[in-house]
């Protein structure tokens, strides 16, 4: 959406239609109902508001923040967390000036118009582009996209046309430089937003574990999900790593989790974490002692119910399931339809009740 006919106007705009560049040009125009504030903090402080005010209009705060050393200005929701003010870079040592409310912008000058065959031969490149690297159309709708295009569109903005492989580094380079940094920045900020929750450490958990049958390598996953200050739900993914345990004993699975939970937190937090927390998962044993507090994925049991229901395998011959019965070595319960299992269970004549009847 275009700026409004409030941006050369006192007419104070809808904040929830502002973008980050309308909010540059209300700072450099000192509209008097446009303030920035210091951050009330609730819980643990966060460092980066030191450096941060959170922008207000008719002392409403809305969703960005300015920095105090050189005006940048960033978009700051409390749901998605401070990262992008962690990674702010700041050339400033003191608070810039901004321009005079009449000196016009450069960009005023530059910015060039798009037209329809622009953009009709921008969309022929990323379908050629997708296409070569075997890439689903469906990938220009995924958030992760449009963060790398809007990051290069604003990289070629500020210095011009270049070769991007001068400026895209090397997978390699990106693993050992660029992951590791970045992930140990948003570990910090999902540690900061745990830590600040209402409940915190009374969360919900789910793990899960998986086999690649190609290198027989087992994986686990963990999330975390919690209320932030704002009460609204959200999710985090802690961690997947492959399991390194010598068995899926609910000990093991237990000290699996607690390692990830470690990457975060001092012991005496991981072990209230442990004592607080609910864990979710699927309905294996091994997967129901691993925390005091236990509660079963509903969507999975669904999933096996039906899954169970329309299994489309014959019925094994009465008296084979009564032979293998009395021989002590009954059929589990997965080999045939689920309609009559309930009573072949209460007879003895199978082992192990589907998992909507556990």
């Amino acid at each position: 959406m275009a700026s409004g006919s409030w941006i050369n106007n006192e007419q104070i705009p809808d904040h929830e239609k502002l973008w980050k560049e309308d909010v540059e040009k209300l700072l450099t125009q000192g509209k008097s109902w446009l303030t920035f504030q210091q951050k009330i903090q609730k819980g643990r402080k966060s460092d980066v508001w030191d450096k941060f005010e959170i922008a207000h209009i008719n002392q409403q705060p809305i969703d960005f923040a300015k920095c105090r050393m050189c005006n940048s200005i960033y978009v700051y929701k409390s749901s998605s967390g401070t990262g992008s003010l962690l990674r702010h870079e700041c050339g400033g040592s003191e608070k810039s000036t901004p321009p005079a409310p009449n000196q016009p912008l450069i960009n005023k000058f530059t910015r060039k118009l798009y037209t329809d065959s622009d953009v009709q031969k921008l969309n022929d490149e990323i379908v050629i582009g997708l296409s070569k690297d075997l890439r689903p159309l469906f990938t220009v709708e995924c958030d992760g996209f449009h963060r790398i295009a809007q990051a290069l569109i604003n990289f070629g903005a500020k210095f011009g046309q270049i070769d991007s492989k001068n400026v895209i580094r090397h997978r390699t380079t990106l693993k050992k430089e660029n992951l590791s940094k970045i992930v140990a920045t948003e570990r910090i900020e999902i540690k900061e937003q745990l830590i600040n929750s209402p409940s915190f450490p009374s969360i919900a958990l789910t793990t899960d574990m998986w086999l690649d049958k190609y290198k027989q390598r087992n994986f686990v996953s963990l999330s975390a999900h919690f209320i932030d200050q704002e009460y609204s739900k959200q999710t985090a993914l802690l961690d997947v790593r492959e399991y390194e345990e010598d068995d899926k004993s609910a000990a093991n699975i237990r000290h699996s989790i607690i390692k990830i939970l470690a990457d975060y937190f001092e012991n005496s937090v991981v072990d209230s974490i442990v004592k607080e927390a609910t864990l979710v998962t699927d309905g294996a044993s091994n997967m129901q002692n691993v925390f005091k507090k236990h509660n079963p994925c509903l969507c999975h049991r669904l999933n096996l119910l039906v899954d169970w229901t329309f299994i489309d395998k014959q019925l094994p011959d009465p008296e084979k399931i009564q032979s293998r019965a009395a021989k002590g070595n009954p059929y589990p319960t997965k080999e045939f339809s689920q309609a009559p299992v309930k009573l072949w269970k209460a007879e003895g004549l199978c082992s192990v009740d589907p998992p909507y009847l556990a």
